[in-house]
């Protein structure tokens, strides 16, 4: 673990300056602005977790590659802010701002492309999705889907809790890519137990088989810290991600 440094110091380990990146994000991860009411330009940054998780880690590559003298770790914190997005607000607009979901959005799955055609008409939203799918190639990734289900995402929070746990920030990294891919590129829903999330755990080494994976994310571990850190986004007053310390 890193050593505790003042405002522009970096501690420092073989001569390579260490630097620690805290990522606060979603794993559907839309944009939101807290006392403001949804807007095309909110959804329009739509995916921008993923988007600057990938620049981001592009941005790492490089510099190891450059055999740069600093040494990154980027260690992910959860926030979840779909329930503004996807129009499941009891209040609008929020009585007060808050990163924990809405008791209306369950985990019952919904249709991302019918919720925002419905939202903002099926010919405003496609030529958004246009937009963002743009963003995706223009970064390196493949054209995201638009056919995709959306629900409650604490069960991936608690996944990317235990990568940590298991293999530290290293293969946390891998288990977000992997959940971001899935998710955005190969339309998984985010909230299936016993395909998306047990996949990703086996496939990442964090269960040895799905069975197993399974009975974890029907339990409870993980879930207390994963409180814990959407109550710290609140006190940090977050109101948008992926948000960087």
């Amino acid at each position: 673990m890193s050593q505790p440094y003042s405002p522009g110091t970096f501690p420092e380990i073989d001569g390579k300056k260490i630097i620690d990146i805290v990522a606060t994000a979603d794993t559907i991860c839309p944009f939101v602005l807290y006392y403001s009411l949804i807007s095309l330009r909110a959804y329009s940054n739509l995916r921008f977790c993923y988007l600057g998780y990938t620049k981001v880690s592009q941005a790492v590559r490089q510099a190891e590659e450059q055999d740069l003298p600093v040494k990154i770790s980027i260690r992910f914190a959860p926030f979840q802010v779909s329930v503004y997005i996807f129009g499941f607000l009891t209040h609008d607009p929020p009585v007060e701002p808050t990163t924990q979901l809405d008791p209306t959005l369950t985990d019952s799955p919904v249709t991302k492309l019918e919720r925002m055609s419905q939202k903002f008409g099926p010919d405003r939203f496609k030529q958004i999705e246009g937009m963002m799918k743009q963003r995706f190639i223009d970064t390196g990734l493949p054209e995201p889907t638009s056919d995709v289900m959306i629900r409650q995402t604490t069960g991936s929070h608690r996944l990317i809790w235990k990568a940590e746990e298991v293999g530290g920030p290293e293969l946390q990294n891998k288990v977000v890519g992997a959940l971001y891919k899935k998710h955005f590129i190969d339309g998984k829903d985010v909230g299936d137990v016993d395909g998306y999330l047990s996949d990703v755990a086996v496939e990442n080494g964090l269960f040895k088989t799905r069975a197993e994976a399974v009975e974890w994310l029907n339990g409870e571990e993980g879930l207390p810290e994963y409180q814990a850190g959407i109550k710290k986004a609140q006190r940090m007053s977050i109101s948008g991600v992926p948000f960087w310390t």
